[in-house]
Order: C-alpha cells, then structure tokens, then sequence
C-alpha cells in the first residue's frame, strides 16, 4: 500500500482499496457460486481474477488461497468447497475492514494499526 501511495498518493491508494472492496466482493459471489456448482473452470478463473487484486491491495493471505486454487478441479471443490469458500470469505471481510479502516478516507496509513497483510495472513 505504500508503495500506492507513493505512486499517485492517499487518494489513489482509497481508490484502488475501494475497488479492491467492490471488485472483490462480486468475485467472491462468483467462487462461491461456482462451488456450489462444483465447476471447477470458472472456480479457478474467478480466483485466477482475484489474485492480483490481492496482490495490489497486500492482501497476501488471499493471494495466497487464490494461488494454491491454480489447480483445483470438480473434485477439489465437491471435497472442500465449502471450506474454501469459508476462509476466503472470513479473510476477505478482515482484510477489507482494515484496508478501509487504514486507507479509504484518502489519508494513508494510520500509525499503530493491523497491516492488511497481517489481516489477510
């Protein structure tokens, strides 16, 4: 996040957090519905989407899930969908609220606060 606010200052930061919010939240919609499918393509396409957006925000924790998803298949997702869908969610909304607690005011960082990678980790 840093590195953001460096490049366009806190405003660009908020912007891209806001976007990381919204665009994250339908992906999120559309993992979960895809296990619920048991699809597998658009399950591993949808978190293939969200990946970078992790990784611009620091939100390592869901880079990282996201990553691990690259190979997950119709069988994966029957066994562990629901626990996907689970830890995706709980590390989304953690990571969201810091972002938006630290960055969304266009202010930049708050001293002393939870990093989003520390949230998502």
């Amino acid at each position: 996040m840093q590195d953001l606010i460096t490049l366009g200052g806190p405003d660009f930061a908020a912007e891209i957090v806001g976007q990381f919010v919204s665009d994250g939240a339908r992906i999120l919609k559309d993992i979960t519905a895809s296990i619920a499918t048991q699809d597998g393509a658009t399950f591993r396409e949808q978190a293939h989407t969200l990946r970078p957006c992790a990784a611009n925000v620091g939100a390592r924790g869901i880079y990282e899930m996201c990553l691990e998803w690259r190979e997950a298949d119709d069988r994966n997702l029957a066994e562990f969908g629901s626990e996907y869908a689970r830890r995706l969610q709980e590390n989304f909304e953690t990571t969201s609220a810091v972002l938006q607690d630290r960055y969304a005011t266009g202010t930049g960082a708050k001293p002393g606060r939870d990093t989003p990678s520390a949230a998502s980790g």
